[in-house]
Order: structure tokens, then C-alpha cells, then sequence
């Protein structure tokens, strides 16, 4: 750790550039700790949201394409990154971030902590969870809830003393006036409905749509005024 003006530099490594709640969460834990003692890079595999709400916040980005998990390319590019940059500390979040991150740790001995963040299909395959076993023995593991934690001790065979929980950290809320709502309402087409329901997400089948939509039928025998609002995109778009 450094001390005096110096800052310890440290690399966000992204498998997704978003939007969804893991990049989310990406966004504004590198915003909050860059304003710190820390030097915070987010390193992505491509462009897009994750990039732009970073450079908002005045967090430092680097592109490094990735075409296949064992591109050398970006492997070189990559460890450039962290001996020009003199990073301290490698954070990986999801699968292929995580695998990248962890070799390329291995390789330049810089102290390595992987955050997973769902569970998605990573598990499926056995050389995947061969993976993932691998990286919780040689660096720091972690979930953000006990669910999480269990699905990957018992599906992925990661051992318990392997995983630690830390939760999702959850930015102070905006105060917003009666005033606003209103009129949020009104541009919505929703004032005079209630219940007003609300499921915010990426539309994929993990996140289980469907079943608060199976369930609406019956929520409208009850509540015929009841309205839902259903914020994301994604490839269920269409079928929801």
C-alpha cells in the first residue's frame, strides 16, 4: 500500500461494458474509490455504456479487444497496462474478465480478486468450473449474497473457505418531490393506477420475468387498476 500523495493504482477488469446492474455496480465503486487514496482503471473488452458512465465520472477506461479467451493480443496489452500503470491490484468481475484477469495476475505477480455476480451459465460446462476452482485457490473470490455463495460451492465445487460475501454497495437515494413524481406519472400514462408495480433488469431468463407476468392475471382480478412497468432490454424482449 502506498503512503503520502502517491495512490495505489488499482484495475477493474469488465467482461460486460453494460448496461446492467453488475456494470452498474462497476461504475460507481470505481467512482467512489478513485476519489480516495486509490487510482482507479476500468479495463474492458470492448466499448459501450460501462466506458461512458465511467469517463462521466471521471474514471480512467482502457479498451483491450478480446476475440477468444486466450487471445494473445490482449494478453500483451494487458500486461503492458500493469507495468506502465504500476497497478497494485487486479479486480475482475464475471467469467471471462475473471479467467483473463487471473493469468495475466499469475504472470505478473500482482495480488488478484475475483467478483461474481450471477450465477448466468458459467457452471454448465466442466472446464469452467475447473476454471473457476483454479482462481479461488490462487486469488481472492468473492459474491455479492449467501445465495450466490452456495450456488457456487455446491454447482461449481469452489470451497466454502474459498468464497468470501460482500455485498453490493447502494449509492444514497435522490430526493425526489411529490412535484416530480407527478409528473413521471402523467408522462407515463399511469396516474390514476394502483397498485403500480415496477421489476427494473436486464430482460434474461435468470432474472425470472416471466413469473411476475404469470402472475398478473391474477393481480388484475384483484386490482383492476393495478399497472406494471417493466425497465430493461435484452433478448427476451420480444418473447416477454
Amino acid at each position: 500500500m502506498t503512503t503520502g500523495d502517491e495512490k495505489t493504482t488499482v484495475l477493474h477488469l469488465s467482461t460486460s461494458s453494460g448496461p446492467g446492474g453488475a456494470e452498474r455496480m462497476i461504475s460507481m465503486l470505481a467512482a467512489a474509490l478513485n476519489q480516495g487514496q486509490f487510482r482507479i482503471i476500468v479495463g474492458l473488452f470492448r466499448p459501450g455504456w460501462l466506458q461512458a458512465e465511467c469517463e462521466a465520472r471521471e474514471v480512467m477506461t482502457c479498451v483491450m479487444p478480446l476475440s477468444g479467451l486466450f487471445n494473445l493480443r490482449w494478453f500483451r496489452a494487458c500486461v503492458r497496462l500493469l507495468r506502465r500503470e504500476h497497478v497494485a491490484l487486479v479486480h475482475a468481475h464475471e467469467f471471462s474478465a475473471i479467467l483473463c484477469g487471473w493469468i495475466v495476475a499469475m504472470v505478473t505477480g500482482v495480488p488478484f480478486v475475483a467478483t461474481v455476480h450471477g450465477k448466468n451459465y458459467f457452471w454448465e460446462k466442466f472446464r469452467r468450473r475447473v476454471a473457476y476452482r483454479l482462481v479461488s485457490r490462487h486469488g481472492a473470490m468473492v459474491v455479492v449474497s449467501e445465495d450466490l455463495k452456495r450456488f457456487v460451492c455446491d454447482k461449481v465445487g469452489v470451497a466454502q473457505n474459498r468464497v468470501e460475501i460482500i455485498y453490493n454497495g447502494v449509492a444514497p437515494a435522490q430526493t425526489i418531490t411529490d412535484e416530480e413524481v407527478q409528473a413521471c406519472k402523467a408522462d407515463l400514462e399511469v396516474s390514476d393506477c394502483y397498485p403500480l408495480l415496477g421489476v427494473v433488469g436486464s430482460l434474461y431468463p435468470v432474472k425470472g420475468h416471466r413469473f411476475l407476468l404469470e402472475a398478473m392475471p391474477e393481480i388484475l382480478r384483484q386490482w383492476p387498476k393495478a399497472r406494471l412497468l417493466v425497465i430493461g432490454r435484452g433478448e427476451l424482449d420480444v418473447a416477454l
